[in-house]
């Protein structure tokens, strides 16, 4: 388990970094990747400033998730710059970005070397990343997800750790509840599911546990609108999704995430979203007909049955999006093809039961959709 060097977390976490680093990075050029949304907030342009003020800097607006052609262009555009220090503010679409491109600034080489040959994903310049959003554990990972021809693929490398992960509660301070929603599903799945895989063990399962304990318990108060600048609460969902990422990143998420990434292929959706609407069905089916399969499925029923009960009471949320027919033999396909993600299950599942796992989501998005 690779951990990032520093790890700043509470009130001022921000501040805290700048004053830092700022000696360490002094005359190096940053190129900071920022979501357009939080560039506009206080926070943020305290750090651009504070750092920009010992160093020149580029900054670049990322507002859609990674996919091999933003990732190129951007690259190309400050490849000759001489780029020492790379700071993601976002969510994690934007801090993925950033691990993208410290990679192919380090190497000199476009997005898809490293989707090709994971070895040479190396990073030599400073990365620093600033979660916006308590969900993706991105912050503390080896993993990069980039979209290749409309299909999700992964960059895994130790070197994706980043020097630094500073969490930092004033940034969720004015996250709308949907996207705080989506977010904290996201972590809860990256939580839950390394319990069953084939990798966890016992330290995976404590950060994976500690997770869950917190957004279990706190889920109503921390998506209440009057708790969205509540610091104490903030910090602990932060803290949460980063525990997630530590779990996810040795143990690996499974079978939600591979019909996640099978539902985008078909519905252009955001990371966080997909994973939602994939999480509920998923655990269903685990919960009514692998309950004594699976050891950990047992073992740990309480959490998913809790799981489930959280996903539902938000499900108008969740599943609010535009209907379509889904093609139930693409999507069977997708997820059997994920040799990657299903094959940390430690079970077999046959393609009747994708099948069902399948029709149960087009279900949930019919009953829920825009019309």
């Amino acid at each position: 388990m690779i951990f990032p060097r520093q790890i700043f977390i509470g009130v001022n976490a921000a501040r805290t970094f700048c004053q830092s680093v700022i000696t360490n990075i002094a005359r190096k050029k940053i190129l900071f990747l920022v979501s357009p949304t939080v560039y506009q907030t206080k926070i943020c342009q305290r750090i651009v400033g504070s750092l920009g003020k010992t160093s020149p800097y580029y900054l670049e607006s990322v507002s859609s998730e990674p996919d091999v052609s933003m990732i190129n262009t951007i690259y190309t555009s400050h490849r000759n710059k001489n780029i020492g220090v790379i700071v993601g503010i976002g969510g994690g679409s934007v801090l993925d970005t950033a691990k993208a491109i410290a990679v192919c600034l380090s190497q000199k080489k476009l997005c898809e070397v490293f989707l090709e040959n994971w070895n040479e994903a190396k990073r030599i310049i400073n990365l620093y990343l600033l979660p916006t959003t308590a969900g993706s554990g991105s912050e503390v990972t080896s993993i990069a997800v980039i979209k290749m021809n409309n299909t999700k693929k992964v960059i895994v490398n130790d070197s994706l750790v980043p020097d630094a992960a500073i969490l930092d509660p004033e940034f969720l301070n004015s996250t709308p509840l949907n996207l705080r929603l989506v977010a904290m599903l996201d972590a809860a799945s990256h939580a839950i599911e390394p319990l069953w895989s084939k990798n966890s063990n016992i330290v995976t399962d404590f950060y994976s546990l500690g997770a869950l304990n917190t957004i279990l318990r706190n889920y109503k108060d921390y998506l209440a609108e009057r708790k969205s600048s509540n610091h104490s609460l903030n910090t602990q969902f932060q803290v949460a999704a980063m525990h997630a990422g530590f779990a996810f990143n040795t143990a690996g998420v499974n079978l939600a995430h591979a019909f996640a990434y099978a539902l985008t292929e078909q519905i252009p959706l955001p990371h966080g979203q997909s994973v939602a609407i994939a999480l509920l069905p998923v655990l269903e089916y685990l919960d009514a007909g692998k309950i004594n399969q699976i050891i950990a499925v047992k073992k740990y029923k309480e959490f998913i049955k809790q799981t489930i009960i959280l996903v539902n009471n938000y499900a108008k949320i969740i599943y609010n999006v535009r209907s379509v027919n889904l093609d139930y033999h693409r999507m069977v396909t997708s997820v059997k093809n994920n040799k990657r993600l299903m094959s940390r299950l430690p079970i077999k599942i046959s393609d009747d039961e994708l099948l069902l796992i399948t029709n149960k989501i087009n279900e949930k998005i019919t009953s829920f959709s825009v019309k």
